[in-house]
């Protein structure tokens, strides 16, 4: 029961409330190097405003892989 609890506190955190939450694009999958990688493990994600997320890459060579994730991601 308790796995089934973590699991469903997750998936609420991607909720699309109205507020830019890290939540939200933290763990979109970024080809990095030849690796598949979360967003969390390329870059700090913030959100300054209700309306505003920041990505900063720690490794600048990172940024096209991470454009290109977030692209390609689902935002319908």
């Amino acid at each position: 029961m308790k796995k089934t609890i973590e699991v469903i506190q997750k998936e609420l955190t991607s909720i699309r409330t109205g507020h830019a939450a890290p939540s939200l694009i933290e763990h979109l999958k970024v080809d990095y190097a030849g690796t598949i990688l979360p967003l969390n493990q390329l870059a700090s994600i913030t959100a300054p405003q209700a309306n505003l997320l920041v990505v900063q890459p720690w490794d600048k060579n990172s940024m096209s892989s991470i454009e290109k994730a977030i692209q390609k991601s689902d935002w319908d």
